[in-house]
């Protein structure tokens, strides 16, 4: 048998036996870009909430200046 021969065939069986494993790792592949993109959702959400929790942190400070200014002038109504 030819050299030539000899190593298509080896290569034909070598190619047959990596089969499994390569759609294998097409599988595993698909799984990992799956949660890489359920992860990029959610952290987009997180980011969507934590915004949103600052707003509403800045607005409450606001009312409790508010608060704190009104309180002062009550109390400076009764002094007087």
């Amino acid at each position: 048998m030819p050299n030539s021969e000899l190593a298509n065939m080896l290569r034909s069986i070598i190619q047959e036996e990596l089969q499994p494993v390569r759609q294998e790792f097409q599988e595993f592949r698909q799984e990992v870009k799956t949660r890489l993109d359920t992860l990029d959702k959610g952290q987009k959400k997180l980011q969507r909430d934590v915004t949103l929790i600052r707003k509403e942190l800045k607005e409450s400070w606001k009312d409790i200046g508010n608060f704190d200014d009104r309180i002062t002038n009550l109390e400076k109504m009764v002094i007087r």
